[in-house]
């Protein structure tokens, strides 16, 4: 047996079910079709209907489809010298299951299994023609590149029988090309991602910062359902690429917490600051943040409208909230950056 591959026409990842076009090329010696040549005008070949001979009962394993499409439609070649060479197109669709773990700069592999399901070993041998698959003839697809396919024989004993079976696997690997996911997917959700940083830049009077950070987690939800329809249901393999997402929700969800604590202390009003609240929280962040508060009170204090570390004490109590409010955002701001540029680094680290 020898094996062509003409095209990948599918790949059905939730269902796990792979559509691919084949050229079966197959040989034997049929020692009861001989002749001498010199006797028939010196016809050395003929070509007969596929029912007119023996043909060896070939069938593909974990096939989804009702039959091997073809193999009854065409016309076997047969040599004076009894070799018969049969060669047909056939379409299949087989089980294969994907691990969608580094999707989409995923590699998968898929077994095509020959062999017979009526004949043991002792009544019909199998061998391969070549290590591999032809692969001349192959169409590309959009999606995905077939790197090579392999050819091994096996010889398998069941229970059942004690006579062993022979079958001819072709593993075929296959590499997607992430490209189209790079563009429409990952790049736009980072970005999304980074838009959520504008929620500690925008001022409090806005109005506008819980708002956006919640339009961003839609928006990141939109992709991972895109993401989702495109992947088995599976509960052994979760794709690194659902780990981003969910990473990026939660980080986003935590940011528009922070947001709306932000406002909470914002709008505090004149209501008295503790003295530890402002001796531990206020002074420290106001420095590490370098936050300059504007004074409300413009007749009490200097005209260049800051306060250092010394004179937050004589501030009212309006401008320490909207201060403390201010460094608050600061600080998640930081803290966002640094944990989502930490997160991306490990989470598309492990893509392999």
């Amino acid at each position: 047996m020898d094996l062509a591959v003409r095209q990948l026409i599918d790949m059905n990842e939730p269902d796990q079910i792979i559509k691919l076009n084949l050229w079966i090329r197959l040989r034997w010696i049929d020692c009861l079709l001989t002749w001498n040549p010199s006797d028939y005008d010196n016809i050395t070949d003929l070509i007969v209907p596929f029912d007119k001979v023996w043909t060896p009962d070939i069938t593909i394993y974990d096939s989804v489809s009702e039959e091997l499409y073809g193999l009854e439609k065409f016309r076997a070649n047969v040599s004076y010298d009894g070799a018969i060479n049969y060669n047909f197109p056939t379409v299949i669709e087989i089980q294969c299951q994907v691990d969608v773990t580094n999707f989409p700069f995923d590699r998968q592999m898929c077994p095509l299994q020959f062999g017979s399901w009526i004949y043991t070993g002792n009544l019909l041998d199998m061998n391969i023609e070549n290590d591999h698959a032809d692969l001349s003839a192959l169409k590309e697809n959009v999606e995905w590149e077939i790197s090579k396919v392999p050819a091994e024989k096996h010889i398998t004993k069941y229970s059942l029988n004690p006579d062993p079976f022979v079958d001819l696997t072709y593993n075929l690997y296959l590499k997607r090309k992430p490209r189209y996911y790079e563009a429409n997917i990952i790049l736009p959700s980072i970005i999304i991602t980074l838009l959520a940083t504008l929620g500690f830049l925008l001022p409090v009077d806005s109005g506008e910062k819980v708002s956006l950070e919640v339009t961003v987690m839609l928006s990141l939800t939109v992709f991972q359902l895109l993401v989702a329809d495109r992947l088995p249901p599976s509960d052994e393999a979760r794709p690194l690429l659902g780990e981003f997402f969910t990473f990026t929700l939660i980080l986003c969800g935590l940011s528009t917490f922070v947001q709306v604590t932000v406002i909470n202390i914002y709008y505090r009003g004149d209501r008295k600051m503790s003295v530890w609240m402002n001796k531990l929280i206020l002074k420290p962040l106001a420095k590490i943040t370098l936050t300059k508060a504007t004074l409300l009170n413009q007749k009490a204090h200097d005209d260049d409208n800051t306060t250092n570390d010394d004179s937050i004490d004589d501030l009212d109590n309006t401008t320490k909230w909207q201060t403390l409010s201010i460094c608050i955002d600061r600080v998640g701001l930081i803290l966002f950056i640094v944990i989502l540029t930490i997160g991306c680094i490990v989470i598309f680290t492990h893509f392999t």
